[in-house]
């Protein structure tokens, strides 16, 4: 912040008497807002104040913000005192530390920036300039007047200055944020359904768009507008990542609806289970279905069945849910919901036919296919976001720029290149800013007249108009965007801090993350029970992982699944398939492949057997063997297998396999280890024909490659198949005996397995 005071005379003597009754009455405000004063000189021409926020101690998330505040009421005093003054406020990084020798040595502040707040300064008399970082940080708090564009001294292109009128009262800067322009009607659509769900008419609203069309911010208006009072709001959103994992979007709302606090902690646990036991009895185990903690399952639910466990989940949550809504409406706003699992979906739809006052308020990408499951809900009112018009795209254009007008070279460039796409059309816009072409002159805007339009170069595509956004940001705010993006599109602020490359950083990727939330990147938003942020758009989210370097990326991935295994070291499970993801994209295997393989184990003790499959089957995937669910596929597949095995076998004795080569390869090993884990997973999902492809093609590895420590199961399996393929009962009971003989000759490692086979599958063919 620099400050300039005209000089009341030609006297030295009164004007030093100025400087000094100017710095009495700054000081106790550079204190209040926990600045710094700087430096205090005297020219021939003007006194000079020049005040820092940021440097140690006096730094804050909100520099920006109290740097305005104490401009606005400094400027007050000054006019009061008689003193006419000017004062340039700027934002960005500069050098902040000792200059000087022996002699004479002191604490400074050098940099562009500085330069720059001198130069807004000296743009005029009794003013206050902001320059364009100070006010994207503070145009929700304060407002300012419509900018205009200026050629200073020192610069070779124009500069927009912003001035500030006043520091909005708290209610007002909570309202000063921006709706959607152009969706007034959908809008009233969402409030008039809510108004109908407290009055216990509940119903379903799908919101579909195409990517940037405006999907997000329609449902950010809505929750703003309907404020709780008489009802209670939830937000999830879908996750790519967990497509796949049963009730996953559901997770987020059952923990806000039983309040469970830090998932790092255990102690939590143990309280939380004697609560809901008293309120729900030996079916509140259940809820380890939507709940991120484990709670000990009771003896009646162990009793179930894979089946009835499933059911009885089900319609316990919809319980749950019916019974909140007797106390009070209950709203539930789900973003990308085109990415719920099944039984999210299914318990979507029974929500939508038997929860009376509760409203469902879902948006679906259009490009996705979402006519079979939009035909299970009931109730079901659709609102289709398409372009905007031209005319909403210069209420658009005006909103972004706090104009009353834009002139019509302006607008139609950007009606032309965003095609009515809301998204496009603001990223347009904030490019041209950032390259200076436009300028405000009272109240409308225009290109800069000294702008040589010929050589204006524009995003052609959203990608590119983030990208070139993206790169404008300070090098600290943009690495830190490119860390979060490898962490999630949904991620804590603990986690990035925790990862950030540059240690001696660390301390301030909090300010770095307020900035890339205040360029529109992020949003604020508790994540796994933190603070953390959300990323504004997908479109943001991908082109900030594309724009970090590959192998960034790969260590940054490791960094993160470190991370959570030590953070959430007592609580791991919720974050299995998340740390599959990291493990995978950081090049660890084997740590993907362990991880899938507890998930689906975790799915198989839920009851959720089919994604229990599923997820291991993606296992098997990464340790390089294919297997194909689709029926049609199997068949020939196993007799391919089958075939190789009998032209193995031909002249070979089965006994002979006890002394066969020794497994050396420990992909295979594990490999064979995730099939046989999961061939009672096929079972269960009375998919027989999957469950003899993995018996199979365990056998032919174990023949290809050798003996491994699982061989004797891999040979008992194997067994069961032989006879339901061939009918060859004797030959079904040589390959169970060497399972046996191997199994001994090893041990008994794999003893009640291989013995379970032999008895109850094989020899009572033999030994009725």
């Amino acid at each position: 912040m620099f400050v300039r005071i005209s000089h009341l005379a030609g006297k030295a003597d009164v004007n030093l008497k100025q400087l000094r009754e100017s710095v009495a009455l700054a000081t106790p405000l550079v204190r209040k807002y926990d600045g710094l004063v700087n430096q205090v000189w005297m020219d021939e021409k003007q006194s000079n104040l020049l005040i820092c926020f940021g440097p140690p101690p006096s730094a804050h998330m909100d520099n920006p913000e109290r740097c305005v505040r104490l401009a606005l009421a400094l400027q007050a005093l000054l006019r009061k005192a008689g003193f006419a003054n000017s004062m340039g406020l700027s934002t960005g990084t500069t050098y902040c530390g000792i200059i000087g020798n022996d002699i004479l040595r002191q604490y400074t502040v050098i940099g562009d920036v500085v330069n720059l707040s001198a130069r807004m300064a000296g743009a005029g008399s009794d003013h206050v300039y902001c320059d364009k970082n100070t006010f994207a940080a503070c145009n929700k708090t304060v407002r300012f007047k419509p900018p205009v564009s200026q050629l200073l001294k020192g610069f070779t292109d124009p500069v927009l200055l912003y001035e500030p009128e006043m520091v909005l009262p708290p209610t007002a800067a909570k309202t000063i944020r921006q709706v959607s322009i152009g969706r007034e009607a959908e809008r009233a659509i969402l409030v008039d359904a809510c108004r109908k769900a407290v009055a216990g008419q509940g119903s379903t609203v799908v919101v579909t768009g195409e990517n940037g069309v405006g999907k997000t911010k329609l449902l950010e208006d809505f929750r703003a507008q309907a404020q709780p009072g008489n009802h209670r709001m939830f937000s999830a959103y879908g996750d790519a990542i967990n497509k796949h994992t049963p009730y996953a979007i559901w997770t987020g709302i059952f923990s806000a609806l039983f309040q469970l606090e830090d998932l790092a902690a255990q102690h939590h646990n143990a309280l939380l289970q004697a609560q809901l036991e008293a309120r729900y009895g030996a079916k509140a185990c259940l809820l380890n279905a939507v709940l991120p903690i484990r709670l000990t399952e009771s003896d009646e639910v162990k009793s179930l069945t894979e089946r009835q466990r499933v059911a009885e989940t089900h319609n316990f949550l919809l319980q749950v849910l019916k019974d909140e809504t007797a106390q009070q409406a209950l709203v539930i706003v789900m973003d990308d919901a085109h990415l719920v699992d099944e039984h999210s979906w299914q318990l979507l739809t029974a929500v939508s036919a038997g929860v009376h006052r509760c409203l469902l308020v879902l948006s679906f990408l259009k490009s996705e296919d979402t006519t079979g499951m939009l035909a299970t809900l009931q109730n079901l009112y659709r609102i289709d976001l398409e372009e905007l018009p031209d005319v909403a795209i210069e209420k658009l254009i005006c909103a972004k720029l706090n104009t009353d007008s834009v002139d019509d070279d302006v607008s139609q460039l950007v009606i032309r290149v965003a095609k009515g796409n809301p998204f496009f059309c603001i990223e347009l816009i904030q490019s041209l800013l950032d390259q200076q072409w436009l300028r405000m002159e009272e109240g409308r805007c225009c290109f800069d007249a000294s702008a040589n339009l010929s050589l204006l170069s524009i995003p052609e595509t959203v990608r590119g108009a983030v990208r070139r956004r993206i790169d404008q940001l300070d090098r600290g705010s943009r690495l830190t965007l490119k860390v979060a993006s490898v962490v999630g599109n949904r991620f804590g602020g603990k986690v990035v801090d925790a990862i950030y490359p540059i240690k001696a950083e660390r301390d301030w990727v909090p300010a770095y993350l307020t900035t890339a939330a205040r360029a529109g990147f992020l949003k604020a938003q508790v994540v796994d029970h933190m603070n953390g942020y959300l990323f504004s758009n997908a479109t943001t989210f991908e082109v900030a992982y594309e724009m970090t370097l590959a192998e960034q990326r790969k260590f940054l991935h490791r960094e993160t699944a470190l991370w959570y295994e030590t953070y959430f070291q007592h609580n791991l499970p919720p974050f299995y398939v998340r740390l599959a993801h990291h493990w995978l994209h950081a090049g660890e295997i084997t740590k993907s492949v362990a991880y899938h393989e507890m998930e689906a184990i975790r799915l198989f003790r839920l009851g959720f057997v089919k994604q229990a499959l599923a997820v291991g089957l993606e296992g098997v995937r990464l340790l390089g063997q294919e297997v194909d669910r689709d029926p049609a596929l199997i068949g020939p597949a196993i007799m391919t297998h089958f075939g190789f095995i009998s032209t193995y076998m031909q002249g070979r004795e089965i006994p002979v396999l006890l002394q066969h080569k020794s497994l050396q390869n420990e992909n295979t090993e594990k490999l064979i280890e995730l099939l046989l884990e999961l061939c009672p997973f096929a079972h269960q999902c009375q998919e027989a024909e999957l469950f003899a492809l993995m018996a199979i093609l365990c056998l032919r590895r174990t023949l290809e490659e050798g003996n491994g420590p699982l061989a004797a199961e891999v040979y008992a399996m194997y067994a069961i198949i032989h006879k339901s393929l061939t009918g060859d009962a004797a030959g079904a009971m040589a390959w169970s005996q060497l399972a046996m003989n191997l199994d001994r000759q090893n041990g008994e490692t794999r003893k009640a397995r291989v013995s379970f086979i032999h008895c109850w599958f094989i020899a009572h063919w033999l030994v009725p």
